[in-house]
């Protein structure tokens, strides 16, 4: 008689689905990216993409505000998406508010340090 496997409900919770930016052929920026934030004179201005950053990527006229921002090992990121402008814009592709997406530096057009 063939076994039968069951996950278990805390593994189906903890399982997570990420949409990754190469599968939706997002806008891949070669301009440079453009920082925004708070500065007070004197402070250093930051350049860098840091863990807890938001970014904004880009596919035609549409943008993905994506929050939380982690590097990974492999240089890669991963963020939250936080909304899409126009609204529902990639829903049909799975993205929308609170979905985990994964993209390479060359996908960020934007980025804010919280």
């Amino acid at each position: 008689m063939p076994a039968i496997l069951a996950a278990h409900p805390a593994a189906l919770a903890m399982s997570i689905i990420m949409i990754q930016a190469k599968d939706l052929q997002l806008d891949l920026n070669d301009s440079g990216i453009f920082f925004t934030g708070t500065y007070q004179p004197g402070q250093k201005i930051q350049r860098d993409i840091v863990n807890g950053d938001n970014a904004t990527l880009k596919k035609d006229e549409i943008d993905i505000e994506v929050q939380n921002l982690k590097r990974n090992l492999d240089g890669t990121y991963t963020g939250v998406v936080q909304y899409v402008n126009p609204y529902q814009a990639l829903s049909k592709e799975g993205v929308e508010e609170g979905v985990e997406i994964g993209f390479m530096h060359k996908h960020i057009f934007a980025s804010s340090h919280r």
